[in-house]
């Protein structure tokens, strides 16, 4: 038997060996998914056109050499330890014969049977991550060519079904999941091979961790699970099939990768195969939690410029909210629109009080004529260092493309205080532009810090999504909460901090700098 992972690899005369990961979705009939990227440059134009145009590609495959590796179920004795094998006396001669290898995974020659496209997933892929502003890594060791970077992003939508010579039947169900049981912030897992088969005795299945950060269009889901070029084919436990491991907006990574619902692929094989993948089974988990949270997080738009926003309470018939200063920084003169998930109707925000540009403290307080929906509990703790957390903000995508907030996971990397008071926490959450002024919130959902900025090195002009510099909550909400009992505007003056320690620490006094989202 053999994990559910794998890697393709495609050889063609004259040119190097294309390598992805993969999945084997029918143990009874050996059937392989991969991603259509696998064989980007290997298709003609002739081909390319003509699976734009008929959605399929078959019978063309004749002169392609197709392997796909498969490692063995990993099933140990629980008698043996690592100083029993070291100590074993055939050690060495295994390792000569490399018979070892032959325990971790097995290689099987196959037919590529088909190659297709979903018109579903390619019209979400040219809408949100549109050909002209978006980058994707094909070959990290490699130059791309205009040219092949079309054929690389048409391929984002084609996927490879593979069948495996020779193969020795047997029953393992696959179980999936559909994209309407998924919610923003489901853990995910993804089983994949980084760099493809460069080294399949290290890298071969590895797993990464992480959360549904978002969807979109019925099909497209997108995590921050550490994903690498190579990985692309590989399956995300089990709700989807990786497409684009690294991508690139504006020239700013983005660090998310991106996948299709798994069902909507296992449907087209099934029509272009004509079998019944018996070996499937559909099954249905709880609701989390934190996908409840967006609704607190409106989008805040002014003029050309969008950010987030988070509402933290209700008062005498008004919504209290916190942004960043620099979102608002504009709204002398623009109108405050803010924008929330479980509501059509655009909402006019007040400012109340915004710090000055390039205070130590870049926050606002907003009000809005909003007397129902959801609020987001103030944490009544200060958070530690190590603490599980999550960033909820409408990062990346703008007004136009109509998404709900985005989920990012990771933990408190850093806390800076001065005399035992935080002033400065840092995540591991990836954050990118978009998302200043949404939450950060706890494992239980209270909110604990507010995201202001990436780090950016000046001279490279690189961005650093998972190292970025946020508010902690526990310091300024006492003053908020003054002011919602007092309603006096007058106090939260005192956000407003100037001291040349924190100005420092917010500052870096470094290579790099603080990139406002």
């Amino acid at each position: 038997m053999f994990d559910t992972g794998c890697v393709v690899s495609v050889k063609v005369k004259g040119e190097d060996k294309k390598t992805l990961s993969g999945v084997l979705i029918d143990t009874k009939s050996g059937l392989v998914l991969t991603h259509g990227t696998l064989v980007s440059s290997l298709l003609t134009d002739q081909q390319i056109n003509s699976l734009q145009n008929k959605g399929i590609l078959q019978n063309s495959f004749h002169h392609w050499d197709a392997e796909v590796c498969l490692q063995r179920t990993n099933k140990q004795d629980p008698n043996k330890n690592l100083r029993s094998i070291l100590n074993s006396s055939d050690i060495c001669t295994q390792t000569k014969n490399e018979t070892w290898q032959k325990n971790l995974y097995s290689e099987y020659s196959a037919n590529v049977q088909a190659i297709f496209s979903l018109k579903k997933l390619q019209n979400v892929v040219s809408f949100l991550l549109p050909e002209n502003k978006w980058e994707f890594v094909e070959d990290f060791s490699s130059q791309e060519t205009p040219d092949d970077q079309s054929k690389f992003y048409v391929m984002l939508s084609c996927f490879i079904i593979l069948k495996l010579n020779n193969w020795k039947s047997y029953n393992n169900n696959l179980s999936v999941l559909a994209y309407d049981q998924l919610d923003k912030g489901d853990n995910l897992e993804i089983e994949a091979t980084p760099f493809g088969g460069l080294c399949p005795e290290i890298f071969l299945n590895s797993r990464s961790t992480g959360v549904l950060s978002n969807k979109a269009g019925g099909i497209l889901l997108m995590t921050d699970a550490r994903c690498v070029p190579g990985s692309e084919g590989g399956p995300v436990y089990l709700v989807g099939l990786i497409i684009t491991s690294l991508c690139w907006k504006s020239n700013e990574w983005v660090g998310l990768s991106m996948a299709c619902a798994i069902t909507d692929v296992l449907k087209r094989v099934k029509q272009i195969c004509r079998v019944e993948v018996t070996t499937i089974e559909n099954i249905f988990r709880a609701r989390n939690n934190l996908s409840q949270l967006i609704e607190s997080i409106p989008l805040i738009v002014i003029g050309s410029n969008w950010g987030s926003g988070v509402v933290i309470g209700r008062d005498d018939g008004h919504s209290i909210l916190l942004t960043c200063s620099h979102v608002v920084k504009e709204s002398d003169y623009n109108t405050v629109k803010l924008k929330f998930t479980d509501q059509q109707k655009i909402h006019k925000g007040k400012v109340i009080y915004k710090t000055p540009v390039d205070e130590q403290f870049d926050i606002a307080v907003l009000t809005c004529p909003l007397n129902s929906g959801k609020y987001i509990q103030i944490s009544p703790k200060p958070v530690a260092q190590g603490d599980k957390v999550y960033v909820i903000g409408h990062a990346v995508f703008g007004e136009e493309k109509n998404l709900e907030p985005t989920i990012t996971s990771g933990i408190i990397s850093k806390v800076s205080s001065i005399n035992n008071i935080p002033v400065l926490i840092q995540t591991t959450c990836a954050v990118h532009a978009g998302a200043s002024g949404g939450a950060i919130v706890d494992q239980y959902g209270q909110l604990v810090g507010i995201p202001v900025s990436n780090a950016k090195d000046t001279e490279s002009k690189a961005s650093y999504p998972h190292i970025n510099m946020c508010i902690p909550i526990a310091t300024v909400s006492p003053i908020i909460q003054e002011y919602v009992a007092s309603k006096d505007a007058s106090i939260l003056e005192n956000l407003t901090i100037k001291h040349k320690h924190i100005k420092r620490l917010w500052m870096l006094d470094s290579i790099h700098t603080a990139s406002k989202l």
